[in-house]
Order: structure tokens, then sequence, then C-alpha cells
């Protein structure tokens, strides 16, 4: 059997020679005919910083094959393949491959014609757009040099109204408008204002109101460069059963009624409901076929619309979220049907508003193997839940999960691998309103709140000790807006246990971190998550916390009689209960490079402080390094604290109180699921106190004692979820003299400077 040590080097051996071999075999002119170029490179240069050159980027007709780490492997792969050979294999490598880009002059004028229509829509009427090219050795070399010349700025806004009912509500919001006098002409922004300008009319009650309907004129004549500038507002235009065009003002609705069916049945089921029942609840009609599967309050109160008020876009967006983040139902339809004026009163256009509800099944089972990722160690698991979507007919969700999990761990420096078995059980109810002794309707409506209710049981059993966890979690939550998310939990209450223990943790520092405890605590999070996979745009992801235990526990016991153990510490149910304040930031950023590739980044930030009942902080609260989602040329647990020497020998268990890290990683895509990433990692952590000077963080050294890893890793992505394997490599190792920490010479590595890590879904 191979050592662990020759499977590094045979590892690190296959990845130098696969780049040589790669670098050598990419020729990518290689299918060039003669009199033929590849496409090599586009330049723009532009006299005008104002004008950013990504956007003209995007203009391009032609770009250069895609390249991977400097070399053009789509091409490479195209270029294998034999054109004249329909075997498979040849298919496969065409289909996979990226065929060359060759220079066309034609495309090239296309893309000077398209930069040139850009920058008028930019407000550059006259600008100069010229290109060069060059040819060497079958390869292309495109430059655009553009000149904008000045730009054309609005002089004076006005508005006309064909419609004198739009123009008593347009008027007076002039202040929100996106585009103002002395701004440089852009279509884009005039655009934007268009869409404003459609959701406020929309909003007013105009339901049948489109952006068609506004129109712009720009009059360049009055010279100097400035453009007086007129937004339209045409009438409603409609069309007779004889196909005559007539004009009309536009019609503002009301809401007449609004009908709930929370048991609708498409018409895609080729069943015609039967609705039986009619019920009046908060002015809002709920028809049903009788059976009264929810209370009316939970259906009501998720809607926006209301009878008597004005028709309202944003209310029906409102109302299909709010309906969807109940999880009952699968399909949300919401129709208005116009009711006729013969119907109405006071000859007020009116609406109807129907709601038409498809729920899931109220109970639900679900059994599923799957793969592990617990901090790094891989494993196999067995899920089964069951679930209930309307506990008590308020759309409560009631489940039930129990799981059983067996996953790897091995020693440092030890290819033996031991198992650790888990065995866990949860209860949960989430109810969406807070559990609160009054009226809560008006917030309910607004920040769509959950009231989260847990009771769990998790066993582990690992070579070096086992444990047992009771916890039981009482907490909030609720939405801000799109992107911002609040948590609250008042109560949450843990019993830990650690039946066996190896003669290390009784014999160290760590009896007092590995020990029978209870936590009694509260916390509160904040969350900003403006990352959506289906947009290729830049986002952002802001988390921040806090956590307080003890503190109320510890009041009481100072007023009593209460006696401290020998270890001077209060005793709840005769365990010890932890005191200490924690809190940490994560903040990640993604940034796309191109329609496939991205950079992400990350800095997290970590402390926590134990004091009065505890001398140290529980092993479940500690910080840690090192492993797949974290410093990745580490061992999990085995980085730190601060510049610690000590080799671990058996199962890495070093955990502080203090944690700093931060990762840049570059994701690129190679073929088809395959994909590959770039990193760098930095970080370590410390402890608050210790009887160790050199785990302390102090302000003056900790920079110091920094640990950096690079490394490559490849991902899978089997669509339900994504593979991965990254290897780490040390950069600069802080359990190393000072003077000796930085590793800048790649032919003096050792294996103990690899990190191979396997991970499920990407480390953040």
């Amino acid at each position: 059997m191979l050592s662990t040590i020759h499977v590094y080097k045979y590892l690190q051996r296959f990845l130098y020679g696969s780049t040589i071999l790669f670098l050598i075999a990419c020729n990518p002119t290689k299918k060039i005919p003669d009199g033929k170029y590849l496409v090599e490179k586009n330049s723009i240069y532009c006299d005008n910083s104002a004008i950013q050159i990504y956007e003209l980027q995007r203009i391009l007709k032609q770009k250069p094959n895609k390249k991977i780490l400097g070399g053009r492997f789509h091409l490479w792969l195209f270029n294998q393949s034999n054109e004249k050979s329909s075997s498979k294999i040849n298919k496969w490598l065409r289909k996979i491959g990226e065929e060359p880009v060759i220079y066309d002059e034609g495309e090239v004028r296309r893309t000077r014609n398209q930069m040139y229509v850009f920058l008028n829509n930019k407000g550059y009427f006259y600008p100069v757009v010229s290109d060069t090219s060059v040819f060497k050795n079958k390869k292309s070399y495109t430059s655009y040099q553009i000149t904008t010349g000045k730009p054309y700025f609005i002089n004076n806004i006005e508005y006309k109204f064909d419609d004198s009912l739009l123009m008593h509500h347009i008027l007076p919001d002039t202040s929100a408008r996106l585009i103002h006098r002395g701004q440089r002409f852009d279509l884009d922004l005039l655009q934007l204002e268009r869409e404003r300008l459609e959701g406020l009319i929309k909003n007013l009650g105009f339901y049948f109101f489109n952006k068609e309907f506004i129109y712009y004129e720009a009059d360049t004549s009055i010279g100097n460069y400035k453009v007086n500038l007129t937004i339209g507002f045409t009438k409603h235009l409609q069309v007779d059963s004889a196909n005559r065009i007539s004009s009309e003002n536009h019609k503002r609705y009301s809401i007449r009624n609004v009908y709930i069916y929370p048991d609708y049945i498409s018409q895609a089921d080729n069943l015609k409901p039967a609705y039986t029942d009619t019920l009046l609840h908060d002015d809002i009609y709920i028809i049903s076929n009788g059976n009264n599967k929810y209370t009316p309050r939970t259906l009501t109160q998720s809607v926006y619309i209301l009878p008597g008020h004005q028709y309202k876009s944003s209310e029906t967006e409102h109302t299909l979220q709010k309906i969807n983040s109940l999880r009952n139902f699968k399909t949300v339809q919401i129709v208005y049907t116009e009711v006729p004026l013969n119907d109405s009163t006071d000859c007020h256009y009116q609406l109807d508003a129907h709601i038409s509800l498809s729920a899931y099944n109220r109970q639900s089972y679900q059994a599923q193997i799957e793969g592990t990722n617990n901090t790094g160690h891989l494993g196999i698991a067995f899920n089964t839940s069951y679930q209930h979507k309307n506990l008590f007919k308020r759309a409560q969700i009631l489940e039930f999960k129990v799981r059983g999990a067996f996953e790897t761990l091995r020693k440092k420096d030890d290819p033996t691998i031991y198992n650790t078995t888990a065995f866990g059980s949860e209860l949960s109810l989430s109810i969406p309103q807070l559990l609160l002794p009054f009226s809560q309707i008006n917030f309910v409506k607004k920040y769509n709140p959950k009231t989260n209710i847990q009771l769990a049981y998790n066993y582990q059993a690992r070579p070096d000790y086992i444990y047992t966890m009771i916890n039981t979690n009482f907490g909030y939550n609720w939405k801000g807006n799109t992107y911002t998310n609040f948590f609250v939990n008042p109560f949450e209450l843990t019993f830990v246990q650690l039946p066996k223990t190896t003669d290390f943790f009784n014999n160290s520092y760590y009896q007092f971190i590995y020990y029978n405890h209870i936590v009694t605590a509260s916390s509160m999070s904040f969350i900003y998550n403006s990352n959506n996979p289906s947009q290729n745009n830049p986002s952002m992801y802001f988390r921040i916390g806090g956590e307080l235990a003890g503190n109320i526990l510890r009041g009481i016991y100072n007023l009593t009689d209460k006696q401290v153990n020998t270890n001077g510490a209060y005793e709840l149910f005769n365990l010890e209960f932890a005191q200490y304040v924690k809190s940490d930031i994560d903040v990640r950023f993604y940034r796309p490079v191109n329609r496939t590739d991205h950079i992400a980044y990350r800095i997290f930030g970590g402390w926590a402080l134990p004091y009065g009942n505890s001398r140290a902080m529980p092993f479940e609260k500690r910080y840690f390094s090192g492993g797949a989602n974290g410093m990745r040329a580490w061992q999990i647990r085995d980085l730190g604290p601060g510049s610690d020497t000590t080799k671990t020998t058996g199962f890495p268990i070093k955990t502080a109180d203090i944690k700093l890290e931060a990762n840049i990683e570059y994701r690129f895509k190679i073929i088809n699921n395959f994909a590959a990433a770039l990193f760098v990692d930095a970080g370590n952590i410390w402890s608050v106190k210790s009887r160790f000077d050199d785990h302390i963080f102090y302000p003056n050294r900790f920079y110091k004692e920094i640990a950096i890893n690079y490394g490559s890793g490849l991902r899978v992505d089997f669509s339900f979820f994504i593979f991965r394997f990254d290897v780490g490599i040390k950069l600069r190792d802080p359990a190393l003299p000072e003077n000796q920490r930085w590793k800048l010479n790649p032919t003096k590595y050792k294996p103990d400077d690899f990190g191979y890590n396997f991970g499920i879904g990407y480390p953040f």
C-alpha cells in the first residue's frame, strides 16, 4: 500500500507534468487556414474616462477564444479533433471544445458602428470611432480608437400630457425624478425613468397603463451642446369591433371585491372545482368547497389587496411574496377582472381580484442517502423526515427529522482512516407570525415574520471522545426588505455531556473546554444578501451576530446563598453553566469576470470572551481554522492558536476565542459540468487568555502570526450539489521560527506543506 508521502509526491508530479504537457501541446493556430487569422486580442482606447471600457467590451462582435491560466484550453480541445472523422471521441471534442474565432472585417465594422450608437445614447452625438488591425503569425490584433467629443447636457425638462388626469399625479412627483437639468443626456437613464414612471402610475390605480404610453422628444436645435427634453404621455388607444382606432383617457381603478380560492384546481387537472361555501372575513371573500383547511385570518393577513382601496401593482407583488413564503401552496395566481360600468357604484372604474391557491399535500415523508461534509470530514448519511404543512389550520410547518451518519476522521501524519458515528433527531415548528400576546397584523404584513421553535438531540462517537447534546431553541426572524433578514433568539438552552474522553482531555488545559455543561444563551444576527445566482452581477453577503450566555443565571445566583463547586463555579441541575459573550462578522463579495467566471472574496472576524462562571469557552462555541472551508493547507483544527509550535500527534483539536480570516478565490469553468478555482487563504486563531503566551492575541504581534496558503481546486457540478477537491500549499507558517515562516522555494516543500481537501459546495 502506498504511503501518504508517496501519494503526495505522485500528485505533485502529476500536476507539474500536466501543466507542462498542456503548454507544449497547445498550438492555437493549428487549424487556421492560410489567409485567415485567429482573433488574438481586442484593445479599446478612449479619450474620455467617463466612458467605462467594460461597457464597450460588451459590444465587441468578435471576442478571442476563452483563456484559462493564459492558455486557450477549449480551443486546444477542439484542435485535437479530426473534423473528417465522425467517431464519438471526435464529436465529443468538437462539442465541448471551442471553434477558433476567425477574424472577420465585417464584424469589426459592425462593432465600430455599434460603438458609435452606444456613444450617441450616452449623449456624445458626434464621436469619432476608428479601428486598426495588425496581422502576425496567423493572429489578428485589433484596436479601436474612440474620441467622444463634447457631450450634450439636458437644458430643460418639460412635460406634455394628452391625458390631463395623469398631469395631477406626475407633476407633484418631479422631486423623485431620475433625470435633472444639467445632467449628461443618457438614453439608459431615460429608460430607467420611463420604467419608474410606469410603476408610479400603475401604483396610482391605472391598471392598464404601461410604459408604451410614455415617449421622449429631444430638441438639440438650441445649440451649445444642450438638449431640451420633453416627456410625453399619450392617451389609451383602443380598437373597436370594426377595427377603428380611438383614444380615451386612462382609467383609474379601485378594488371592489377580493376573492380567495384556497381549493383551486388548475385547468390542467381537467377538473372543475366545486365551490360550495362563501365566507366574508376582513372584507375578503373566501370561496371554498366547505372543507375549511385554513383559518380565515391565516389567508386574509397574507393579502395586501384590500376592497375599497385603489389598485396598486406593488400590492399584487407583496401578496404573491407573502403567500409563497407560507410554503403551503405550489401555485399562486392573481387575476383581475374589470367590473362592468353599469355594475359599479358612483360610476367609478373597479376591479375584482381573484386569488387562486393550489395547496401542497398537507403531509409528506422523505428519505434519502447523501454525501456529507462536516467541516471537511467526508462521509455518508441517511436522512428521513416527516413534514406537516398546515398544523392547526394556520399554515404552521411541523417537521421531524432523524439522521444517522458515518464520517471519516484521521490523525495527523497517519494514513489510517477512523470513523465517526453520528445520530441526531430534530423536531421543529415554524409559525408564520411572531408568537406574542398582542395583535401584530400590520407587522406581519410589512415584515413577513416567523416564530421558530426547535428541539434537537445529537450524539457523536469519535475515537477520542463521545458527546451528547440536547438543544432547545425559541426565536424569531423577519425580513427588512428584499435583501435583509433579522434573527432574534431570546432563548436557547443546551445540555452537553461527554460520557467518554481520553486521558489527554482529562489531564490538560482541555479539561476546562471539554466538560459537561449547560448553555443558556440569547443571540441575534443581521444578514444582508444581494447574491442572485440567476443574475451575473456583482453582489455582496454580510452577516453580523452576537451571543450572550449565562448572565441571568449568574445574577440570580449572586443574590442567593447558592454555593460554588470546587472549581469556583455555580451549577444548574448539577452541571456548570457557561458564561460568555461572543460576536462575529462575515463579509463576502462576488464579482463576475465574464459570463462563466467569478472572483469571490471573504473576510471573517470573530471574538469570544469567557468570564464569570466559565474559565474557558465551551468547545462547541469556540473558533477553529483549517480544513475544506478555511485555511486549506492545514488539516481542520490543526492551525494555531497564534504561533503555537505544538505538533498534533492525535486528532487535531486546536481551538481558540478569536478568529481572523480572509480568502480570495477565482472560479472559472473548464468544460461541461467541470470547473476549477485558484485561491489564497490567510488567517489564524488566538486565545483571549491562556497559560501559553504564544496562544494569546496581542495587537502588536498578531499580524506576525498570520498563516497564508495558496492553491487550486476542481469542482464538479451535479446540479443538486457541487463536489469539490482542493489542494492547498503553505506559503507562510506561523508555527515556524519568525525568520523561517515564509516558504518561497517550492523545491523545499515537504508533504506536510500540502493540504488535500474534499468538500460539498463552495467554501464560501
